[in-house]
């Protein structure tokens, strides 16, 4: 079963420990997971009550617009990783194997790019969801001077299998789980073909969890939430659910996780 942009407002009466249960179940057997409510009933699946994020008038959607090179210097998912000279590329702290790059953003007025790596060796056993475990790592370089990384030497293919070029869409609103749906009427395309949204307030599907930055330890600011794609053999498995990127520019950090 596939959540997609279709809301699900189940009431859950499982404790915490359980819905986590399911859901990690969920990721390593790649099933999808239903939206919950959080534990205490203190959100309903994707709210932010209670979360600094305000309104917009706006939202920017992340629009598949077809392939593109896999070092292109353009916001995408897949391809291969551009950084800094002499950047090492990351491995997963559970398993020791390499990650696989998942995204490039761009940011807007040279802010930076951000590159997305996520642990894919043993799905569900590493948590790749956490923003804090190990298994994913997200980078925030210089927005120029940025190399092809090379890959490690004797590995598996370390990139997903199509590199998924994104044209950025303003639509009217501030509901980015409305947005979507919106578009594709408007434009007599799939919900598929949204690959996220950039900026504006992340839709939760379980609780907020804005990570703090381990410079500073301020709440990193959302910077990207990241959908699947249209084809599940060429995507990223965040569990048929969605991926959050989080950035803190004064500290150059970001962070990765995902729920579902």
């Amino acid at each position: 079963m596939r959540v997609g942009f279709a809301r699900v407002q189940e009431t859950s009466l499982l404790s915490g420990g359980r819905i986590q249960a399911q859901c990690r179940m969920a990721r390593s057997s790649s099933l999808a997971c239903c939206h919950v409510t959080s534990p205490r009933g203190q959100w309903t699946a994707g709210a932010v009550r209670g979360s600094p994020y305000s309104p917009r008038m706006s939202i920017t959607l992340l629009i598949h617009e077809g392939s593109t090179a896999p070092y292109a210097p353009v916001t995408r998912m897949g391809g291969l990783p551009l950084a800094p000279a002499g950047t090492a590329w990351p491995v997963c702290a559970t398993c020791s194997g390499h990650l696989q790059f998942i995204a490039q953003l761009v940011l807007e007025e040279a802010r930076g790019t951000v590159a997305v790596f996520m642990c894919a060796n043993d799905p569900g056993l590493c948590e790749e969801w956490s923003t804090t475990a190990g298994g994913n790592r997200a980078f925030l370089f210089p927005a120029g001077g940025l190399i092809p990384l090379p890959r490690p030497n004797g590995e598996a293919v370390l990139e997903l299998g199509a590199v998924r070029g994104v044209e950025r869409v303003e639509m009217p609103g501030q509901d980015y789980w409305d947005a979507a749906p919106a578009w594709a009427a408007r434009a007599g395309r799939s919900t598929g073909e949204v690959l996220g949204q950039l900026g504006g307030n992340p839709y939760w599907l379980q609780n907020d969890e804005t990570p703090d930055c381990p410079g500073c330890e301020q709440p990193m600011a959302f910077t990207a939430q990241l959908e699947e794609g249209p084809e599940s053999r060429t995507a990223p498995n965040f569990g048929s659910g969605s991926a959050y990127v989080f950035t803190c520019e004064p500290c150059r950090r970001a962070a990765f996780g995902w729920q579902c």
